[in-house]
């Protein structure tokens, strides 16, 4: 049997502290990546569909009750912003990290009502009024 000069508390206290400096090395970074996603009860305002590379990922807003219907990388994305309402399909380059980059890209540029209101010198109501009138008139062309 060897033994060690450092008792076993020494090295757990040390482990402990290396532990301690990788969560906060790890943090650091993930804090400048943080995004806020802006939600329409439990679903994103308006639908969306951005590139990268040459994974394409569209996500759709869905009606309440629908839950996450997304693929294995677009998946996790969506739970963690905490959307519980969508629906997405990825098109081109199935590569899971391009998927989640174009996945995550896409919920960095959804805006929401009052930021789209804003944009068209608008009042939120106004556009609210404006999205209610033209959804009947679509439906019936389809």
């Amino acid at each position: 049997m060897t033994s060690s000069w450092r008792s076993a508390s020494s090295r757990s206290t040390a482990s402990r502290r290396w532990s301690r400096a990788a969560g906060a090395s790890a943090s650091a970074p993930a804090k400048k990546n943080v995004i806020r996603v802006p939600l329409t009860n439990t679903t994103i305002p308006h639908d969306i569909e951005t590139e990268f590379s040459s994974a394409r990922v569209r996500l759709i807003p869905a009606s309440p009750g629908t839950g996450v219907i997304a693929g294995r990388g677009v998946r996790p994305v969506i739970e963690a912003a905490g959307i519980k309402d969508i629906l997405t399909k990825s098109y081109g380059s199935n590569n899971p990290v391009n998927v989640v980059k174009a996945a995550f890209k896409a919920l960095s540029e959804l805006t929401s009502l009052d930021e789209q209101a804003r944009m068209r010198g608008m009042t939120p109501h106004e556009l609210h009024q404006r999205r209610v009138r033209h959804e009947p008139q679509a439906q019936e062309a389809s």
